[in-house]
């Protein structure tokens, strides 16, 4: 028997802000001696166990380069399965924008189950197909959206993200919770951060809502102007950078079509002097808050929830409007104009008050101690 239920799109197999977020709370339930399984897509089909978490996984069909899976009716019938055998189990469901969540909900809505939904800072404004997107509008607006209404309680990553979901159902909801996406505390104990190097950073999904052909065009501007500076970047997907042979670029640009496992993410963080996301639209992005804790310089999109995180670490400044190359130049260069004279020991300072997981963990703490009623002992998560 379980203690909690948890449906996420992906897992342990991949390093996505989603995926790392949910397996940080999982690993937390399970150091409070309360016992979690995860329902996930994955690379096959499997039962295995993830560092005192079970996982069950399926080999669904997947699209945009395999970070959106889809149900089949093997994960259907395991999850109904799961779900009928843990009464007394609490139901977690991560997003409102994935068919498992779509699957979750009407399983605990057919079955009578309450369930605690995650939002992820979804918006649907993701393609550059204004058709596409309308599509995404009427399916949020239909089906999506009842993963959000059936849900006894909310929890969203950031202030934005909540007022974004209200406005849009344009509805006030009591019961709910803002919990910031935090880092591993480990990380600010693990690695020096000082000195840092002459090197910019953007390390992400390559894909069109993340904006990486705008840092394409950018490094390509300043690389030859700046030739003691190394631009860098990192990722998964297809850029501008797929269409230019490599041979011809600048010696300074550095093209790496892979996700780093994130310990190697960590240390080229931890060396490196400016960290980017261009993205049109983010959750609370977890590889910010683990870059400022890494002490970076975060030059950032100045969406939403972007500017809570450059708020809270005093990074405003090097804020900019995505769809403008000009101003994304313009505060690079005023970023890499700083050179020597940042503090990085204060961004990440500012970063572990804010983000850090022990500050997450907390209020998960409250939140399934007192609102879900959880007996008080083994089942109750001390504040720490």
């Amino acid at each position: 028997m379980y203690d909690y239920i948890v449906f996420v799109h992906l897992f342990s197999d991949s390093t996505g802000g989603v995926q790392l977020a949910s397996k940080d709370l999982c690993d937390y339930i399970t150091r409070k001696d309360l016992s979690v399984v995860v329902v996930h897509s994955g690379s096959k089909d499997q039962f295995y166990h993830d560092k005192g978490v079970d996982c069950l996984s399926f080999n669904t069909f997947k699209i945009f380069y395999g970070f959106y899976p889809f149900v089949g009716l093997k994960m259907f019938i395991a999850s109904l399965r799961l779900i009928r055998q843990n009464n007394h189990a609490k139901i977690i469901i991560y997003g409102r924008h994935f068919t498992e969540s779509i699957m979750a909900a009407a399983l605990c809505k057919l079955l009578g189950r309450e369930y605690i939904y995650i939002d992820t800072g979804f918006k649907t404004e993701v393609f550059n197909n204004v058709i596409l997107n309308l599509i995404l509008k009427i399916l949020d607006q239909t089906i999506l959206k009842l993963v959000f209404i059936f849900s006894t309680y909310k929890i969203f990553e950031s202030h934005t993200s909540r007022q974004y979901v209200e406005n849009k159902y344009n509805k006030q909801f009591s019961k709910t919770s803002v919990i910031y996406n935090g880092f591993d505390d480990n990380i600010t104990k693990e690695y020096e951060i000082t000195p840092k190097e002459r090197k910019i950073v953007f390390a992400s999904r390559l894909v069109n809502i993340k904006n990486p052909d705008l840092v394409v065009d950018a490094y390509l501007c300043l690389a030859n102007q700046y030739p003691d500076w190394q631009f860098l970047m990192v990722g998964k997907g297809n850029c501008k950078l797929e269409n230019i042979d490599l041979k011809t670029l600048p010696r300074n640009i550095t093209y790496n079509n892979n996700l780093l496992p994130q310990e190697e993410l960590h240390q080229l963080l931890a060396k490196s002097y400016i960290y980017i996301n261009s993205s049109f639209s983010e959750g609370l992005p977890l590889a910010l808050t683990e870059a400022g804790a890494l002490g970076c310089l975060l030059v950032m999109s100045n969406i939403g929830n972007n500017l809570e995180i450059a708020s809270a670490l005093g990074l405003i400044k090097y804020t900019f409007n995505p769809n403008s190359l000009s101003e994304f130049i313009e505060k690079l260069q005023l970023a890499m104009s700083m050179y020597g004279h940042v503090n990085h020991k204060q961004i990440q300072l500012n970063s572990i008050r804010t983000f850090a997981n022990s500050k997450r963990h907390q209020k998960y703490a409250k939140l399934f101690g007192v609102e879900f009623g959880i007996p008080m002992g083994v089942a109750y998560f001390p504040l720490i």
